[in-house]
């Protein structure tokens, strides 16, 4: 492990980010958040030089604490008036441990009762793992724009004020449960692969309160 305030984070952005912010799609800024930041731990990087955050090696991640740093992450962001919204435009999410009885079973990500007070940009970001969003509250939206999830995707109890899932891809089960979309939810060109047998997208009990594209969704 480095110290990302010495060395930076060498990550490489591919995705199109001509319709985001500015500053997205150029270099990683956590860095100097970090070195700027007297509160938060230190970043660690991976032996390719790119922080916790972008890394793509998934068990130096899990054992680095990528969940609890994320959490700490999105809570230090909601307090810092400095940063307009929440880049996490090509992250890599990798789990805690297992509940799984098998030690070869993915991990899971797994966020619950949780914030978050601005945009959330998840532009092009990877979710090797299984992901489970429970009772999570963005405020301002979510974009998940290009956003590859290899595994199931279960939320939850959560409230989304615009919703972005254009281009997402979903390898497993995409379930909604009883999910607030307050503004917006656009799921253009989205693409459910999932192949385990019965209903492999369900929006059981969820309200949509704004416009809601599905164009060619597959």
């Amino acid at each position: 492990m480095r110290n990302a305030a010495a060395t930076g984070c060498g990550h490489r952005y591919v995705g199109n980010y001509a319709h985001m912010p500015r500053s997205m799609g150029q270099a990683c800024p956590y860095p100097e958040i970090y070195a700027a930041s007297q509160s938060l731990h230190e970043l660690p990087v991976d032996e390719r030089g790119e922080c916790i955050f972008h890394s793509q090696d998934l068990a130096w991640k899990e054992t680095s604490g990528f969940l609890e740093r994320f959490v700490e992450l999105v809570e230090f962001l909601n307090g810092d008036n400095s940063q307009e919204f929440f880049d996490f435009a090509e992250f890599v999410f990798a789990g805690g441990a297992s509940d799984a009885a098998s030690a070869s079973a993915p991990s899971i990500f797994r966020l619950s009762d949780l914030t978050f007070r601005k945009q959330a940009y998840m532009v092009a970001a990877s979710f090797p793992v299984p992901v489970e969003f429970d009772r999570i509250d963005f405020q301002e939206g979510a974009a998940f724009e290009a956003a590859g999830f290899a595994h199931d995707l279960k939320v939850h109890d959560t409230t989304i004020h615009g919703l972005n899932c254009c281009d997402i891809t979903v390898g497993g089960v995409a379930a909604f449960d009883h999910v607030r979309f307050l503004d917006h939810a656009l799921f253009n060109g989205a693409r459910f692969t999932g192949t385990t047998p019965g209903r492999v997208v369900t929006f059981d009990g969820s309200q949509f309160g704004g416009i809601s594209d599905f164009s060619d969704a597959v």
